[in-house]
C-alpha cells in the first residue's frame, strides 16, 4: 500500500503541474477558432515528426494548432514546446505521442514509431556523459552522502544550500541577484535530515539511457526512468524517477527530476533541484552524492583526538601540579571518578556519592578510605602517593605542557574507589589533565585519567588540592 500511495502523489503531483503548465497557456486561445466546451479532433491535429534528413537519429518535432498548447512525449521525456528537437544516440523502435489541449480538453493523436537503424554516440560522448554514468556500455551507481552511521565521506553534509541565481561550479548568473550558498557541516547540522542508508541511483548507457533510483528511506520504491543531460546548460532531467532525498523534504519540491547539476567529478557530483513549495521560500537544495566506488574504497582518517582546553589559572601543568614548591592533591570524597568526553566534558552528573548509582559500586562506607588518598608533588619532580589505607609509595614524574600530560616514574598511583573502581594509570603510565576548576587564578580542582583503548572517552578521578 505504502509503494502504491508513494507513486500515486508523485503521479498526481506531475500530473497538475503539466496540466497547470497547459491552462497558463490558454490565455493565447483565439474564442474564434475554439469555443470553450469545443474540442479538436484528432483529425485536426496538424504536426508531424521526422528525422532529419542528413542526421537521422536527430528527430525534429513541429506543430501547428494555433490557440491549442501542445504536448509531446518522447524517448527522451516530455515537452510543451511547439517545435523541438530530440537526439536519440541508441538504435531501435521509439514512440512518439503528439497531443494538443484547449478550452474543450485534450486530445491525443495516434503515436508514431521511428526507427533508429544505426547508434551515433556522438549525442553521449561529452566527458559529463562519462562522470554521470560511466561511458557508453556502461553503468554508474551513486549514494547520498550519509549513511546509517551518520557518517559524510566526501562532502560536509548531505545538503547544502543555494539562491535561485546560482549555476555550475556555484557561480552567479550574470546579472543574478539570487546569489548565495550555505554548506552546513551534518556534524553540527543534524537536524538536516535523519541518517540513514536511503537506497541508490544508478545511471545507465546500456542499449539507453535508463535510470534506476531504490528511495529506502520512502517506502522502498523503486523508480525505473529515463534520463538526459544537456552538458552546454548542466541541465538534467529524469523522466518517471527522481533523484535521491530525504524524506522530511519530499513535498518541499514539485519536480524531483529537473535537475541541475552544480559540480561532478569522478568520485561526487551535487544535484540541484527548486524548492518550490515550502514555506521557506524558493532556493535550490543542493543533494551531495557520491560514486559506489568511491563509498567501497574510503578509509576513514585518522584525525587523533581532539585537544583538550584546560585552565590552568594562566600557567602550565608544572605550576597547576607544584606550584614551584610542594603541593598535595587528594582524591574527592564526594565524587571521586567520572567519565569525560575527548572534549574534556563530564558524562554525568555525579556531585556527591549519594548521586552514584548502585552499579558504579561507590557508598558512604567507601568515603574515608578514598578521601585519604593523596598526591603530593615537589617542585623538584619527585612524587609521593599515600594510599588510604597509609601506604606510601615514592617516585618521580614529568609534564608535557602542551599535552597536559603528567608521566610517573619508579612508582605507579593505585587508589581503590569502592566496589572495583581503581585510580591508576595507563600501561606508559600517564595521566592527563582533563578538567580543571580555578578560583582567584589558583586551580583548585584538578580531573585527571587515562583514555580508554576502545571507547572514546577518558576514565577520571577527581582531586582536590590541599591547605599545606
Amino acid at each position: 500500500m505504502l509503494n502504491r500511495k508513494f507513486k500515486a502523489m508523485k503521479n498526481y503531483r506531475f500530473g497538475y503541474f503539466i496540466i497547470l503548465a497547459a491552462l497558463l497557456l490558454f490565455g493565447s486561445c483565439k474564442p474564434d477558432q475554439y469555443e470553450l466546451g469545443s474540442l479538436l479532433q484528432k483529425e485536426d491535429l496538424v504536426f508531424t515528426v521526422t528525422p532529419h534528413e542528413e542526421e537521422p537519429n536527430m528527430i525534429i518535432l513541429n506543430s501547428n494548432n494555433p490557440g491549442a498548447a501542445p504536448f509531446w512525449e518522447t524517448p527522451l521525456g516530455r515537452s510543451t514546446k511547439p517545435n523541438d528537437t530530440v537526439k536519440i544516440a541508441f538504435p531501435g523502435s521509439y514512440e512518439f505521442q503528439f497531443s494538443a489541449m484547449c478550452g474543450g480538453g485534450i486530445v491525443k493523436a495516434d503515436p508514431l514509431t521511428i526507427e533508429i537503424d544505426e547508434p551515433n554516440f556522438d549525442y553521449i560522448k561529452d566527458p559529463m556523459w562519462v562522470l554521470l554514468s560511466g561511458g557508453v556500455g556502461h553503468e554508474k551507481t551513486w549514494y547520498l552522502d550519509l549513511d546509517a552511521e551518520g557518517v559524510s565521506r566526501y562532502f560536509l553534509g548531505p545538503l547544502y544550500f543555494a539562491g535561485m541565481d546560482m549555476t555550475y561550479d556555484y557561480e552567479c548568473k550574470e546579472d543574478g541577484e539570487d546569489c548565495w550558498s550555505w554548506d552546513p557541516d551534518y556534524a553540527g547540522n543534524s537536524w538536516l535530515m535523519e541518517q540513514a542508508d536511503f537506497g541508490s541511483m544508478t545511471f545507465s548507457l546500456r542499449g539507453s539511457a535508463d535510470v534506476q533510483v531504490t528511495h529506502l528511506t520512502l517506502g522502498g520504491v523503486v523508480e525505473n526512468g529515463s534520463y538526459n543531460l544537456d552538458s552546454d546548460t548542466k541541465q538534467l532531467m529524469m523522466y518517471d524517477a527522481g533523484i535521491l532525498h530525504d524524506p522530511g523534504r519530499d513535498g518541499e519540491v514539485s519536480n524531483w527530476g529537473n535537475i541541475r547539476i552544480m559540480s561532478i567529478t569522478e568520485d561526487a557530483m551535487q544535484l540541484a533541484v527548486h524548492r518550490n513549495l515550502s514555506d521557506e521560500g524558493d532556493a535550490l537544495l543542493v543533494y551531495n552524492f557520491i560514486s559506489q566506488k568511491y563509498y567501497d574504497e574510503w578509509i576513514p582518517e585518522e584525525t587523533g583526538d581532539p585537544d583538550i582546553e584546560v585552565d590552568l589559572g594562566g600557567g602550565n601543568a608544572d605550576d597547576a601540579l607544584a606550584t614551584t614548591k610542594t603541593k598535595v592533591w587528594a582524591l574527592d570524597a564526594e565524587s571521586p571518578f567520572d567519565w569525560a568526553t575527548l572534549t574534556g566534558e563530564l558524562m554525568n552528573d555525579w556531585q556527591n556519592v549519594g548521586s552514584y548509582p548502585d552499579w558504579a559500586g561507590y557508598r558512604a562506607e567507601h568515603q574515608d578510605f578514598v578521601g585519604n588518598c593523596t598526591i603530593k608533588y615537589f617542585g623538584t619532580g619527585d612524587v609521593i602517593f599515600t594510599d588510604g589505607d597509609g601506604t606510601i609509595t615514592a617516585g618521580t614524574y614529568s609534564t608535557d605542557n602542551t599535552t597536559n600530560i603528567i608521566t610517573f616514574e619508579s612508582a605507579r598511583p593505585s587508589f581503590a574507589i569502592g566496589d572495583w573502581q581503581v585510580a591508576t594509570t595507563t600501561e606508559e603510565n600517564q595521566w592527563r589533565i582533563v578538567k580543571t576548576v580555578t578560583v582567584d587564578g589558583e586551580v583548585t580542582e584538578m580531573w585527571m585519567g587515562s583514555r580508554d583503548p576502545e571507547a572514546p572517552q577518558y576514565t577520571v578521578f577527581h582531586f582536590v588540592a590541599q591547605e599545606l
